[in-house]
């Protein structure tokens, strides 16, 4: 599912953020990012996106030996960190 998409579950966030949008700027312009800090509800949303759904993946070299599940992990080893399974991890 596409990032914008999910908007269209939420066509009440969908018409609040337009409301937003509309106020700031009326539809005289496009939308810069000079905009965002007078839209508070859709930086929201851009954040919240970006939690779900993480834009990069995250690397790591492991500076020293360790344990991990019970797995040993010398060091430098790459590891890629799930940001998608953590962000989505209510413990975390």
């Amino acid at each position: 599912m596409g990032h914008v998409t999910l908007l269209l579950h939420h066509p009440e966030a969908l018409r609040k953020a337009q409301a937003e949008i509309d106020a700031a700027v009326s539809t005289s312009r496009l939308l810069t990012a000079d905009d965002l800090p007078h839209l508070p509800f859709l930086h929201c949303i851009i954040t919240e996106t970006l939690r779900l759904y993480p834009g990069a993946l995250l690397l790591h070299e492991s500076s020293a030996d360790f344990k991990v599940g019970g797995y040993d992990v010398a060091t430098g080893t790459m590891l890629l960190v799930n940001v998608y399974a953590i962000r989505r991890d209510p413990a975390v």
